[in-house]
């Protein structure tokens, strides 16, 4: 057990003899423990780039995240796994001890050199604790150390955004995480949701593929200007059933009085020119309008999203220009991106090549139009008389 002892702006300085030092962002520059010291280094987005340390491992080393951004697959720069780990709901790690077949999987076991491990985030040694930027979290309670500094009291817009707020009692607790559902959900702190859906039980094959360009995409929205990992939130997940879709964005919404408005919605799928993204067709009995918005406009005007101001939609899949994102702009009101012909894999963020096999050391995957072709944007029509 150590003593943790915390700076005028409650940023955690010490833990028995280690030693944290923050710049003036609030981010956390150099760390002092076990006589040894690791210097952080940010990009111009605010998003650690590179992190020096002292230690045996030489060379550089690639880390290979889940859905979430958790560290599952450590490689080195020949390729070669050297670390894997697995994790309990709330980011406990489950170590491979004595017996344990993940022993014969290389890759399990030994000792460590990755400290970015759940959602990412940086977990100290000497304390068990993750980094989280604004405070830290225990992974062995699923709660923070410290309270939530969000005040709403001081921060809400209106009235209405602080009854939204605190009729949420989820929000009460100042130390829960992502609303205790860590296997859908990350933490950040903020301003606006970014929703980026994929299909998954494809019978038409695709699933890896959907996921590792969803993930693409979900790693380039973090990454451009303007996008703070402290206020901003992207959701990632996949759905199998226009149910699963719709329940994705119900939680979106749900999240508004917290981490603000829709400010983009993607998805990617198998497409059709009508009815637009196609679904899993895997309930007994399923029809084309279980598994494609066959509603036509009124369907798609009954599917509740929050968007704020300058949001648009984009559906990835063949075809879904031709008539359906037209329909779906009409219905929401909010430009909508699509293919006006069938589109491919490519590993050329151009779109000027395709590639269809997944390449383990390209860690990103696109999507393109027939011979190179991009999306198109349809905007809400007006309404004729």
């Amino acid at each position: 057990m150590h003593a943790l002892r915390y700076d005028a702006e409650e940023r955690q300085k010490e833990a028995g003899t280690a030693r944290y030092y923050y710049d003036g962002e609030g981010r956390r520059v150099k760390k002092e423990a076990g006589g040894r010291t690791t210097v952080y280094v940010y990009d111009g987005f605010g998003r650690l780039g590179v992190e020096y340390g002292e230690g045996p491992a030489s060379g550089r080393r690639y880390l290979t995240g889940d859905h979430l951004g958790t560290v599952r697959v450590m490689t080195d720069q020949a390729g070669v796994v050297q670390e894997r780990h697995d994790y309990l709901p709330y980011g406990e790690e489950i170590l491979a001890t004595a017996g344990d077949q993940r022993l014969n999987v290389p890759g399990y076991g030994g000792t460590s050199e990755v400290t970015q491990r759940f959602t990412g985030k940086e977990r100290d040694g000497e304390t068990g604790l993750d980094y989280f930027e604004a405070r830290y979290f225990s992974s062995a309670q699923g709660r923070f150390t410290s309270p939530d500094p969000y005040n709403i009291i001081t921060e809400a817009e209106d009235k209405k955004h602080f009854d939204t707020y605190t009729s949420q009692p989820q929000n009460w607790n100042r130390y829960a995480y992502v609303w205790n559902n860590p296997l859908r959900y990350v933490d950040p702190h903020g301003e606006t949701v970014y929703v980026v859906a994929y299909t998954s039980g494809n019978p038409d094959g695709g699933d890896d593929e959907f996921k590792k360009i969803a993930l693409t995409l979900a790693n380039q929205i973090m990454s451009k200007k303007g996008f703070d990992p402290k206020k901003d939130i992207v959701l990632v997940q996949a759905v199998s059933t226009k149910e699963d879709f719709k329940s994705l964005l119900k939680d979106a919404n749900s999240l508004e009085s917290k981490f603000g408005q829709i400010g983009s919605l993607s998805l990617f799928s198998h497409g059709g020119p009508l009815d637009g993204p196609r679904f899993a067709r895997n309930s007994p009995g399923a029809t084309g309008k279980d598994w494609q918005f066959y509603g036509g406009e009124s369907e798609l005007r009954g599917l509740k999203i929050n968007w704020e101001q300058g949001a648009q939609a984009n559906f990835f899949g063949c075809n879904t220009a031709v008539s359906f994102t037209q329909r779906f702009a009409n219905a929401q009101g909010t430009p909508t991106w699509g293919f006006n012909t069938s589109s491919s894999f490519s590993g050329d963020p151009n779109g000027k090549s395709k590639m269809y096999m997944l390449q383990p050391w390209n860690p990103n995957l696109y999507m393109t139009g027939r011979d190179g072709r991009s999306m198109v944007r349809r905007d809400p029509e007006k309404p004729k008389r």
